[in-house]
């Protein structure tokens, strides 16, 4: 039984190989895909301003961006500036690029912001062995392309 579930993830992950190949990408980093919805978030990200979602009917917060409240389903959303601030929810640190080309170790984190909401993204200037839940930390904006600037966070040690 186990050797044909491998059999058959093996199967998908070559069917999705050209995929990833064509994937966007710098240094070993895919670069995330811009929708309409999240086109105001990585714009603020270039203003190294980090911001979420806020539903004008029920006052909801919510990342990832959306077209609706999730709540409620209003359409009626506005973008609300964060502190920048929160606490590692949950971590991995990997030891085994996904491409040669990247860097690692690198860790993929869970953020909850002060605000209540949790958004996904890789720490900085942190040694893996000092990274645990709940440690505080603030976004730093790393310029990846002149288009896009992504949200790192590190460590917040002020």
């Amino acid at each position: 039984m186990q050797q044909l579930i491998n059999e058959k993830m093996q199967a998908l992950m070559d069917e999705a190989a050209p995929l990833w190949k064509e994937w966007p990408q710098i240094k070993g980093r895919p670069l995330p895909l811009i929708t309409e919805e999240a086109l105001e978030f990585w714009m603020r990200c270039k203003q190294h301003e980090l911001v979420i979602q806020k539903c004008r009917q029920c006052g909801q917060l919510q990342f990832p961006p959306c077209r609706l409240c999730r709540n409620c389903m209003s359409l009626e959303l506005e973008w609300i500036k964060t502190s920048g601030r929160g606490a590692i929810y949950t971590f991995t640190t990997a030891y085994n690029p996904p491409y040669q080309e990247m860097e690692v170790p690198y860790t993929f984190a869970i953020i909850e912001l002060d605000e209540g909401v949790r958004m996904a993204t890789n720490l900085a200037n942190c040694k893996v062995e000092d990274i645990k839940i709940g440690l505080r930390v603030r976004v730093l904006f790393n310029k990846i392309t002149e288009e896009i600037t992504l949200p790192f966070f590190e460590p917040d040690v002020g």
